[in-house]
């Protein structure tokens, strides 16, 4: 069993001290970066023993083994040296990659990793496909609403739900006095909005605090918009409550409008990483094959669609669906 193997490996049964212990220094760079390579070398042979472990397990025994087995691991402890895991792990505002969290994998988040260990973990992380899947959605999602906005003659009218801080946006200077203006954000985290508010609030942006529930059933939006889009709403809903989002954000869109999702996929390249968030930051959401994505639009009336197009990025981590209204 793979925690039998990580319970007894004694090169990992230590904290990050024991580099001095071991004869390594801050003053001995070559001793720290032979260190760094072998438990990043025991790393990888962790994960790819875990992966092959989560294939063997159904979905409930895995989450129940990863919230409880994985951060008993002595390797656990190293992982926390990069700032990205620790985030996730420790959710500091309830939930798992919250705005903060995700600025770090776009590059946004000024790094001050003083520990060389927590450095190439955040790379490992950093280089992944699943973080070049997306930085890839904040192009895709920005070069969308450059090229769609400038075929309407009229303000191009644009609602992100489950925002984040928006980041598409933020380098769109291009058209960023005609766009931004007609730009909502819908949110349910206060310290979100506050952001929002603060960066974006002088362009002309506006934004709502909200629940997903207030959403669904309070309806707090009384207008349609040309381009309604969500980037990581699905992934945290059921089959159920992803049904009714959708209904409720199509309702949302003006005819002849954009509904724009995504969702992580179920069969990627390569699940390591996934292994890897699931087991040592358990942050778990809803991975999803195409007919599954294709599914959450039943609740839809077929004639009130004009296209319908599934898309993935290169790495073959994130498909994008995006459909057009009559």
């Amino acid at each position: 069993m793979v925690w039998n193997y990580l319970k007894h490996n004694s090169s990992l049964s230590q904290p990050l001290y024991f580099m001095e212990q071991m004869g390594f220094s801050s003053d001995d760079p070559s001793g720290t970066e032979n260190l760094v390579q072998e438990i990043m070398h025991e790393l990888t042979l962790t994960l790819y023993r875990l992966d092959n472990l989560r294939r063997c397990m159904s979905q409930e025994e895995w989450k129940y083994f990863c919230l409880t087995k994985t951060t008993r691991f002595s390797l656990f402890e190293h992982l926390l040296s990069d700032p990205f895991t620790k985030r996730v792990f420790e959710k500091h505002r309830g939930y798992s990659c919250d705005p903060t969290a995700s600025d770090l994998l776009l590059g946004l988040e000024e790094l001050k990793i003083s520990i060389p260990l927590g450095r190439k973990i955040f790379q490992f992380i950093y280089k992944s496909d699943f973080a070049n899947a997306i930085r890839h959605r904040r192009e895709y999602i920005q070069y969308f609403i450059r090229d769609t906005s400038k075929t309407y003659n009229i303000p191009f009218t644009i609602l992100s739900v489950l925002s984040g801080n928006i980041r598409e946006i933020e380098h769109s200077k291009s058209f960023k006095s005609k766009i931004l203006n007609n730009i909502t954000a819908y949110d349910p985290d206060g310290c979100t909005i506050k952001t929002i508010n603060k960066l974006y609030s002088h362009f002309g942006v506006k934004s709502i605090n909200g629940t997903l529930n207030d959403l669904i059933f309070q309806k707090p939006i009384n207008c349609q918009f040309n381009l309604v889009y969500s980037t990581g709403l699905l992934d945290h809903l059921d089959k159920h409550l992803a049904q009714k989002t959708i209904k409720s954000l199509f309702d949302l869109v003006q005819d002849s409008g954009y509904l724009l999702l995504t969702n992580f996929r179920e069969n990627t390249p390569n699940t390591l990483y996934r292994t890897y968030l699931e087991a040592f930051t358990n942050w778990f959401i809803y991975y999803r094959t195409d007919e599954e994505m294709i599914d959450l639009f039943s609740d839809i009336d077929p004639s009130g669609i004009d296209d319908f197009q599934l898309n993935t990025d290169p790495c073959c981590n994130i498909t994008y669906l995006l459909v057009r209204k009559k």
